[in-house]
């Protein structure tokens, strides 16, 4: 993760760590939540989380289902969409640091998980265009692993 975050600092973001503001400039409706808060403070954020666990959990189990892999093509490209405007928003463990370098870093490092998350709703896509239920279910694994490992890290 370092490499790539360290890769993102120097290709996307040159001078980020002079004053990257995320959230502020790139999302009208970014909620800035206090170290108070809970996980709930920022209901944009929150309301994608939970729409990607309930419909994770329904793909997985349709998947097999007549009519399941396209049901599911539909159901991941509605996720990517979804996930286009939540990116800028920040999670209570980012926007509650006080520290510029450290919250400038931690943002990036959420940019990053969330750009790894797409990645993956990408590669979930192509799995279900080839129609190959397998392959989805085992994508469907890396997400989990993905959306887990960004829980551990950003979750209040």
């Amino acid at each position: 993760m370092i490499a790539r975050t360290s890769i993102a600092i120097a290709l996307l973001f040159p001078a980020a760590l002079g004053g990257f503001q995320l959230a502020a400039a790139t999302s009208p409706t970014a909620v800035v939540a206090t170290a108070d808060d809970d996980e709930n403070s920022n209901p944009v954020l929150h309301e994608f989380m939970e729409d990607v666990g309930k419909t994770m959990r329904g793909l997985g189990r349709g998947v097999r289902e007549e009519g399941g892999l396209e049901a599911g093509l539909i159901e991941v490209r509605r996720l990517q969409n979804a996930l286009m405007p939540v990116r800028s928003e920040l999670p209570t463990t980012v926007t509650s640091i006080e520290d510029a370098r450290k919250r400038a870093a931690s943002e990036i490092e959420w940019l990053a998980h969330m750009n790894d998350f797409m990645k993956g709703l990408l590669d979930l896509e192509l799995e279900y265009a080839r129609g190959d239920a397998d392959a989805v279910l085992a994508q469907l694994g890396e997400l989990d692993t993905l959306k887990k490992a960004s829980h551990r890290l950003f979750k209040p």
